[in-house]
């Protein structure tokens, strides 16, 4: 059997503190990422969606907004609608960056007809994950085609 020279002993040292150092990085990321509420662009899905890396059932598109489908629907009509430019949740508008949101509420407005939206609608827009936002992506959940219950939670 062949003895472990001091050479070899300080390679493995060193490979353990790499591995170390990446798994803390990694764990540091995650942790950043699902807590503080400031995911990485690249990974968001709503950030493809918009730059259309992704597909989705798209209904409409402009320069500031996009709405689609949601993919899981909670009634007969169940839309999504997204800046695309991102932002967290409605905990991060600013003076700056508020003019979006009003964008997004007069456009569903004006395009109730074509997107198929009833009379009666609900908007929800969940902040933060205890409220039950699960994609750390700014968005209003557009709901529509059948009596409502309150309340909702």
């Amino acid at each position: 059997m062949k003895a472990k020279s001091k050479f070899d002993k300080f390679y493995k040292y060193v490979y353990i503190k790499i591995v170390c150092y990446y798994a803390i990085d990694m764990l540091l990321r995650i942790k950043k990422f699902k807590y503080k509420g400031e995911p990485n662009t690249m990974d968001c899905i709503f950030c493809k969606i918009a730059n259309k890396s992704i597909p989705s059932n798209l209904l409409y598109e402009d320069e500031k907004m996009a709405i689609f489908k949601d993919l899981n629907p909670e009634a007969p009509i169940h839309l999504l609608a997204i800046p695309k430019k991102h932002i967290s949740s409605l905990a991060e508008i600013t003076e700056e960056n508020s003019d979006v949101i009003s964008h997004i509420f007069a456009k569903i407005s004006e395009l109730k007809s074509f997107l198929e939206i009833e009379n009666d609608f609900r908007i929800v827009c969940n902040c933060g994950e205890n409220s039950g936002q699960t994609v750390m992506h700014l968005h209003f959940h557009i709901l529509s085609g059948r009596k409502l219950k309150w309340p909702p939670g």
